[in-house]
């Protein structure tokens, strides 16, 4: 082959990347660019060796040569780009980073991506480029920029993961993620509430009934609050439980969930998660589990208390850090006492103004956050400034919960469990604004008493106050009506040190012993 044929093949590459890549949203169509080289290796071997007489090797490793030059055009313009020429080149960062997304997804085997930006950030500072054109921040001002209401920020491109599929979570259309929210509003009200919490009480009844059965003999709380957890969840979106409670088993689909959530430990790049059919089969088996449930359930008439199963964490109910500190449980008791009906009843309606409680809640929910990386987010055009630093427009950007609920530039004592933060001691909470545990920023209205945790912003969770009631009512009832210890040879510390971070965080074991007081 000639060196100007190999040079144009080089240029080609070149001006592909400038010209499509560099340019426009490419990441759903990973399948298609291997159909095209595909059937442009076929045509070439076709054409060689019928037009050409030549061997089908000879034909072959023409072709490769072509592609890899091609290729070598493609990606020598588009590191070159990454390095010298990126409007993000000035951020710190690994070098790997700059280069390609995948270098976070080869540090996380142990999708341990939590802990992996924590280190990072220690590093590198507030702003840490992360990929070819994703930036993670922990600037104190940077979570009322990026998720506020007023943010012009967009959800990124990973949320086109499950397209065709569109739901309110996933869609990137401001206008429909609005029409849809309005709809499902109404089935978080006040009134819908209240029936909800019938439900729940079942599960929690036979929770108590299952943790009393033990007999103070050790528990794997993680485990059981998950069975507990995905039976409500259940009950709530399909009018059925998955009766793992009573089984003492994981039900086939919820192993799905695990299997589908795996992948996401991973944070491979949007476009070879869309390209890689068993990255995603046990989502999309899940998915059509769900779809034909539903199905059941509009046939079958039995609209009434159903909601998504994304609404819940798989760890509702129960805050392991109240556990790791043992003095709170009192004063927690304390202050539950006078809600005890005569029938040793609690219902959640006084819950939600208790100070202590939802200060316990709140500081648990800050260490150990249900999504401790990503909840991507697009710049808009023209791009924004968190302070004094110029973010540029169309780059992918997110706030790591995890690393910010132990930045000390937001909290004092910032690795240490201080409820009172939420409650007696508000300026220890340096940057109010920066506590987002729902997908939003949260206001905190610390006037005392009646503390009352709120969330607002575009694509805060809708279920939110459901979520909540499930944990105030079961931790409640668990702690009133059982008293807590370690089991032997556990002292809390594998829970967090063997926490998986799948877009959720997936909390390790910890082990429990309970006696009926």
């Amino acid at each position: 082959m000639s060196s100007i044929r190999s040079l144009c093949l080089v240029l080609v590459g070149v001006a592909t990347h400038l010209c499509c890549f560099h340019r426009f949203e490419h990441h759903m169509f990973g399948g298609r660019y291997f159909q095209l080289i595909f059937l442009f290796v076929t045509a070439h071997v076709t054409n060689s060796t019928l037009n050409y007489s030549k061997s089908l090797q000879t034909a072959l490793g023409n072709v490769l040569v072509l592609i890899a030059l091609f290729l070598n055009g493609l990606y020598l313009s588009l590191i070159f780009d990454h390095f010298f020429l990126s409007p993000l080149r000035r951020f710190p960062g690994p070098i790997g980073a700059k280069i390609s997304n995948l270098w976070l997804s080869l540090h996380l085997r142990n999708c341990d991506a939590h802990k992996r930006l924590f280190a990072l950030h220690e590093t590198y500072g507030d702003f840490l480029r992360i990929g070819s054109s994703d930036l993670s921040i922990v600037h104190p001002k940077a979570v009322q920029v990026i998720y506020a209401p007023q943010s012009k920020c967009t959800k990124a491109d990973w949320y086109d993961l499950t397209l065709p599929m569109v739901s309110i979570q996933t869609t990137r259309n401001r206008a429909l993620h609005g029409q849809r929210r309005r709809i499902w509003s109404r089935a978080f009200a006040e009134k819908s509430l209240r029936g909800y919490e019938q439900s729940i009480s079942v599960f929690q009844d036979q929770l108590m009934r299952k943790v009393q059965a033990a007999a103070q003999q050790p528990i794997n709380v993680t485990e059981l609050l998950s069975l507990y957890s995905f039976d409500v969840m259940g009950d709530l979106a399909f009018g059925e439980s998955f009766d793992m409670l009573r089984n003492g088993e994981m039900h086939w689909a919820v192993k799905l969930v695990d299997e589908a959530m795996a992948p996401m430990g991973l944070m491979l790049p949007t476009r070879l998660l869309t390209t890689i059919s068993f990255a995603t089969r046990g989502w999309w088996r899940f998915i059509v589990y769900c779809c034909q449930k539903l199905d059941e359930v509009i046939d079958d008439k039995k609209i009434t208390s159903t909601i998504l199963t994304t609404l819940l964490e798989p760890y509702n109910g129960f805050t392991p850090s109240a556990r790791q500190n043992p003095d709170y449980i009192p004063r927690l008791r304390k202050e539950l006492a006078p809600h005890i009906s005569v029938n040793n009843d609690i219902q959640h309606h006084p819950l939600q103004y208790l100070e202590h409680l939802n200060a316990v809640i709140s500081e648990t929910l800050r260490l150990h956050p249900p999504v401790s990386t990503a909840l991507q987010r697009a710049t808009p055009p023209e791009g924004l400034h968190i302070e004094d630093t110029y973010i540029p427009g169309y780059t992918t950007v997110w706030c790591p919960q995890y690393v910010i609920g132990r930045s000390e530039a937001v909290y004092d004592n910032a690795r240490g469990f201080i409820p009172e933060c939420w409650s007696t001691s508000p300026s220890l909470v340096k940057e109010k604004g920066a506590y987002a545990p729902f997908s939003a920023v949260t206001i905190l209205p610390l006037t005392f008493p009646n503390y009352v945790l709120t969330t607002v912003g575009s694509y805060s969770c809708i279920g939110k106050p459901l979520v909540l009631l499930n944990i105030r009512s079961t931790t409640a009832k668990l702690i009133m009506k059982f008293d807590l210890g370690f089991a032997e040879g556990e002292d809390g510390t594998g829970f967090e040190k063997n926490t998986k971070t799948q877009f959720t965080a997936a909390p390790g074991d910890m082990y429990l012993k309970f006696t009926e007081r």
